[in-house]
């Protein structure tokens, strides 16, 4: 997945809750935390 599809799922994660734990994320996305903070 690159970074445009990641972003985009994150806004779609956000979209459907009002809060999602950083687990969520990275369990969802299936990558380092590093990989997160980089794409935000």
């Amino acid at each position: 997945m690159g970074q445009t599809e990641r972003l985009y799922r994150i806004e779609q994660l956000l979209c459907e809750r009002s809060a999602v734990p950083i687990a969520a994320f990275l369990r969802e996305l299936e990558v380092s935390r590093a990989t997160f903070n980089h794409d935000l």
